[in-house]
């Protein structure tokens, strides 16, 4: 801790220093700036990307199923070849720049609408999965294929349009509660609508435990514990209800 700025700077002129004499700060990445964590974790990502090249040949107009198909062609960890693409009937050599694109022009797609897999927060910014995906037959392949893409656009080093709740976000890595605070970031009117139940009075409301929602036009009702339709929010277990509701 006493050191740290000078260690820092150490490592700001010769990285390599967090893989040998500093390695042990990878346990306590704490004392180390945001953006040489960012810098160690960029190395160690680019580290993965293996000799092996993966050429695709893809066609703007189907780039999500013309990638999937030949990905999946290759084996499992192909992820982390060196991948090279070919835009059917656009000239260009591959130097970074249409791998680049690919991966951009990929999650866009990924994000389309019409494919029902994610939809956006309440402000635009964010999205999650869409609980309507199950339109699409293929849609619990395409969210793999979709997660590997976006990884392994994180391992190469390029950002893309990806932006998540925080609240799914946290179920990525293995945090299932999620909190009011969550839901402010996917949904800001019904995070104000919980916020002013939990602050007054809910009687003259006359809910129950259930939560209706819309299903590509179709209204449905489910219900948030057993017997949910016949328990009535109370003053009394409305922070329950809210809780419930959030999950």
């Amino acid at each position: 801790e006493k050191h740290k700025r000078l260690i820092a700077q150490l490592i700001d002129d010769d990285p390599n220093l967090l893989s040998h004499e500093f390695k042990f700060l990878t346990i306590y990445p704490d004392l180390l700036p945001f953006p040489i964590r960012m810098q160690h974790f960029m190395m160690v990502q680019r580290s993965k990307i293996r000799g092996e090249r993966i050429s695709l040949k893809i066609n703007r107009n189907r780039i999500i199923e013309d990638s999937m198909r030949q990905l999946l062609s290759y084996k499992s960890d192909c992820i982390f070849g060196s991948i090279r693409i070919k835009f059917v009937n656009e000239p260009g050599i591959d130097a970074g720049g249409l791998l680049k694109d690919w991966f951009t022009s990929l999650v866009v797609q990924l994000f389309n609408p019409n494919y029902a897999l994610f939809s956006p927060s309440s402000n635009g910014r964010s999205n999650q999965p869409n609980p309507s995906s199950y339109v699409n037959k293929a849609h619990i392949g395409i969210f793999r294929f979709a997660g590997r893409i976006i990884a392994r656009s994180l391992v190469e080093g390029i950002p893309v349009p990806a932006h998540f709740t925080r609240g799914f976000l946290k179920h990525i890595i293995g945090i299932y509660h999620n909190t009011l605070t969550d839901l402010e970031d996917a949904d800001e009117e019904l995070h104000d609508s919980f916020v002013w139940m939990l602050k007054n009075d809910v009687t003259p409301l006359e809910m129950t435990f259930t939560a209706d929602f819309d299903d590509m036009g179709d209204h449905k009702v489910i219900e948030l514990k057993e017997n949910g339709n016949e328990i009535p929010v109370t003053n009394e277990n409305k922070e329950e209800y809210v809780r419930l509701m959030i999950q």
